[in-house]
């Protein structure tokens, strides 16, 4: 009876001198929770109100070895870096004076979204329309840049190459189609002040909407630079 009076008394003494000792473990699943609601406000602070953006964060398990005393102060959250990227380090910090601690966890952030791809196997040179394509949901950080979320955006655009079926299409493989071809009859236009006069004439090579072009001019003969403006149809720059 006298040992257990005698590690009481020794107990008591210690909290009253050394406060760490009256403080908690701080439970590991509810801080990774703070941690991965601090990581998704962060994350929601930063997107384009306008696009439909799914958000996930997972947050890498704490050591359980670790043991963190409770806090008699907020907790202080930084995540570091300049910008958020997929993978994430988070400082978290306890600004006690009677026993201080910080740690450093790794969060995963996830961001889906729908983006335009192919709805079948499209061939070279193919012409897209809105039947080509479907939604498909993806995380933007696999994603390279060029990606489109508006089908309208890709719609009378031409393939450079192939796209597989359920492929992300990417701008990098558009053109332009050709409107007008080596050896078309264009109409030329020459706007001068308020008239417009008009010739005929001979495209001499292919060229897409808003694109240079050389063409000759049936009545004169001569070769001039001109601008696509519509299929068959140039503007004299």
């Amino acid at each position: 009876m006298m040992k257990t009076s005698n590690f009481l008394l020794i107990f008591c003494y210690l909290i009253m001198t050394n406060p760490t000792y009256a403080l908690k473990s701080i439970n590991h699943g509810a801080l990774q929770a703070d941690i991965q609601e601090f990581v998704l406000t962060q994350v929601k602070d930063k997107l384009n109100k306008q696009q439909d953006i799914s958000v996930k964060v997972s947050v890498r398990k704490i050591d359980p070895r670790l043991k963190l005393k409770q806090c008699d102060k907020p907790l202080a959250f930084e995540l570091q870096g300049q910008t958020i990227k997929r993978n994430n380090t988070v400082k978290v910090s306890c600004p006690s004076d009677i026993a201080p601690w910080s740690i450093f966890s790794m969060s995963t952030i996830t961001q889906e979204m729908y983006v335009v791809s192919a709805a079948t196997e499209l061939p070279r040179h193919h012409i897209i329309t809105k039947e080509d394509l479907m939604p498909l949901k993806q995380d933007i950080h696999k994603l390279r840049g060029g990606y489109a979320t508006k089908e309208k955006l890709l719609i009378g655009q031409q393939l450079r190459r192939p796209a597989r079926a359920g492929s992300v299409i990417y701008q990098n493989q558009l053109q332009l189609p050709k409107i007008i071809k080596k050896g078309d009859k264009v109409t030329i236009v020459t706007n001068r002040g308020g008239l417009s006069v008009i010739h005929q004439g001979i495209a001499m090579g292919n060229a897409s909407k808003g694109e240079r072009i050389q063409v000759k001019n049936n009545r004169s003969s001569r070769i001039i630079q001109a601008n696509v403006i519509s299929s068959g149809r140039v503007e004299v720059l």
